[in-house]
């Protein structure tokens, strides 16, 4: 008994960070893969620097080398970014979904899980949040004067329009999910409690996405992706309640809505405030819902 419980808080430390050492080993791992793509796909145009002599060459000629193979990298992996994310967001949904697995089946007591009908719910919530986060980051203007944004936006809508929603509307959310709330946030929350579990969770959900207006975007999409896992009892929740959200804006985007709105500020302000109000009502709503009553581990799991 002694030897099993040698070091309780090494175990209690590793299980709640484990999951970032694996999201960071899949990101190498992808990263190498990736490199090792472009270096197939760009052989035409890497081999003549790649053969150089380098025991003769001249440190000009070798720094001209290292200037022309990032350069091409860097192309490639402009062109093929999301494609890349979504390379990355496959490897993350193996990782993870072992990971919550594995959490799931360990568990003793069980939520049962909202009705069906109390999704749509969730899908008012997803809506009327997207158009009204999006609506206010465009009356701030915060996405003209953050460049980093507007990278990551060039990125995020510049593959068709399919390859955007397969990538950013489904692959990436359910990676998300599985990750920031099935492994961490659950894994923190048999620790600290509801409020410092949603937290960490969605500080780090927000942190990732690497420029202030998807970071204040996504902390607040975070804290409301714990809320609903917690109060439905079921991953189902936040996953839905994520690509909801993510299909809005993605079709938003593509059919005009936001530009239209950018010419119409009234239009955009009158919008802000309706999916504020929506989205009130729809939250009030899930929180009026009754706590979901614990089961025994006999029945059926829901995850």
């Amino acid at each position: 008994m002694a030897a099993m419980n040698k070091n309780p808080g090494k175990k209690a430390f590793w299980r709640l960070f484990s999951p970032l050492v694996a999201y960071w080993l899949v990101q190498i791992v992808v990263s190498f893969l990736t490199s090792f793509v472009m270096m197939i796909v760009k052989a035409g145009e890497l081999a003549p620097v790649l053969f150089v002599d380098s025991e003769n060459a001249t440190e000009a000629e070798l720094q001209t080398v290292f200037d022309t193979v990032n350069r091409i990298a860097l192309e490639f992996y402009q062109q093929y970014q999301l494609e890349c994310a979504t390379a990355s967001a496959l490897c993350l949904i193996l990782v993870m979904g072992i990971m919550f697995w594995q959490d799931r089946k360990k568990e003793t007591t069980f939520v049962k899980a909202a009705p069906i009908v109390k999704y749509s719910l969730i899908l008012g919530l997803g809506v009327s949040f997207c158009l009204a986060a999006n609506c206010l980051v465009g009356l701030t203007e915060l996405a003209f004067v953050d460049e980093a944004y507007q990278e990551a936006a060039a990125v995020l809508y510049g593959p068709p329009f399919l390859i955007q929603i397969l990538c950013s509307g489904i692959i990436i959310p359910v990676s998300e999910e599985l990750f920031f709330r099935g492994v961490v946030f659950k894994r923190f929350r048999e620790r600290i409690g509801f409020m410092g579990a949603a937290f960490i969770s969605s500080f780090i959900f927000s942190a990732g996405h690497g420029n202030l207006v998807q970071a204040l975007y996504t902390v607040g999409l975070g804290m409301l992706l714990a809320y609903v896992y917690e109060k439905y009892g079921s991953f189902k929740a936040p996953l839905c309640l994520h690509i909801t959200a993510n299909l809005v804006s993605l079709f938003c985007t593509r059919f005009g809505v936001f530009d239209w709105l950018m010419q119409n500020k009234l239009g955009m302000a009158l919008l802000a405030v309706a999916g504020t109000f929506v989205g009130t009502v729809m939250f009030v709503n899930i929180q009026k819902m009754g706590e979901q009553t614990p089961t025994s581990g006999l029945e059926s799991k829901n995850l």
